[in-house]
C-alpha cells in the first residue's frame, strides 16, 4: 500500500483491490505518449496566428485528437460498474463503523464561549449637531466608524457616498 489507512478503518478487501486493479488496467492505452498529441486549442491558436501575418484568410478547423473513444468506453462499463460496487459496499461498512454524531465534549476539553457584555455591543456615535461640534473640536472625529459618520451625515441630509476621508471633511465643513 502506498497510503496508510486511518486508524480504526478496515482495510479494503481483495475484491475492491482487484476490481480498482482491473479498472486502472481498463484505463490505461497502451503505446500513447502524451507529448505527441498536439493540444487543438494551441493549433487552431497558432492557425491563427499563421494566417493573420500570412494575409491568409483563416477557416481551418482542426480536429480535436484528445476526445475518448465512447465505444471503449462502453465496451469497459461493466469493469467500472463493478468497481463502482465494490467502493459502495466498503463505503457502508465504514459508514457503519463511524458514529453518527460528534461527541457532546464537556469539562476542561469544552470549548469556552465568552459571554456577550454590555460593552461588547457597538458604541453609537454622536447624533446631534452640537455633540458633533464636541467631537470634532476634541480631535475624535478620526476615531468614528464608517457606519457612525454615515448615520450623522444621513441623518444631516448630506451625501454619504465615497471614503471615509471624505466623510471626514464632509462633517468638518458642516460643523
Amino acid at each position: 500500500n502506498v497510503f496508510s489507512m486511518p486508524e480504526g478503518m478496515p482495510p479494503p478487501s481483495e475484491a475492491l483491490l482487484g476490481s480498482a486493479r482491473s479498472a486502472i488496467r481498463a484505463m490505461s492505452l497502451d503505446g500513447f505518449v502524451p507529448g505527441c498529441v498536439e493540444n487543438p486549442v494551441l493549433q487552431k491558436h497558432y492557425a491563427g496566428v499563421q494566417a493573420l501575418a500570412l494575409g491568409e484568410e483563416f477557416l481551418e478547423e482542426t480536429p480535436d485528437l484528445l476526445q475518448p473513444d465512447d465505444a471503449a468506453l462502453l465496451e469497459k462499463a461493466p469493469l467500472f460498474m463493478e468497481w463502482r460496487g465494490q467502493v459502495d459496499s466498503m463505503s457502508d461498512v465504514v459508514r457503519a463503523m463511524m458514529p453518527s454524531k460528534r461527541t457532546a465534549t464537556c469539562g476542561e476539553d469544552a470549548p469556552r464561549t465568552r459571554r456577550r457584555t454590555e460593552d461588547a455591543r457597538p458604541a453609537e456615535g454622536p447624533t446631534t449637531l452640537e455633540a458633533m461640534r464636541a467631537v470634532v473640536f476634541a480631535g475624535q472625529l478620526e476615531r468614528l466608524t464608517l457606519g457612525m459618520l454615515k448615520d450623522w451625515l444621513k441623518a444631516q441630509g448630506i451625501s454619504t457616498t465615497g471614503k471615509k476621508a471624505d466623510l471626514v471633511e464632509r462633517v468638518r465643513a458642516c460643523v
